[in-house]
C-alpha cells in the first residue's frame, strides 16, 4: 500500500473472499490504510470465523466508505 502511487490507492478497493480474507481481516486492514471495503455477502457466507452477523459486517463495511460515495 504504501509503495503504490496515490492515483492507484486512490482506485483500489478491498473485498472479502471466501478463502483467506474474512470481514474482519479487510476491515482490519482498512484501519492501518484507510482503503474502502466491498462486502460479498456470498463470500461471508462461507468465511466468517467471527460469526458476525451479515448486516453488521455489510454497515461496517459501508462505513469504510466517504458520505458523498
Amino acid at each position: 500500500w504504501n509503495q503504490c502511487p496515490e492515483h492507484v490507492r486512490r482506485r483500489l478497493v478491498l473485498e472479502n473472499d471466501d478463502v483467506s480474507y474474512p470481514v474482519t481481516d479487510t476491515l482490519s486492514i482498512h484501519g492501518e490504510t484507510g482503503v474502502p471495503l466491498v462486502f460479498d455477502n456470498l463470500h461471508h457466507a462461507v468465511l466468517n470465523p467471527a460469526g458476525l452477523a451479515e448486516a453488521v459486517a455489510l454497515r461496517r463495511c459501508l462505513a469504510t466508505w466517504p458520505a458523498d460515495q
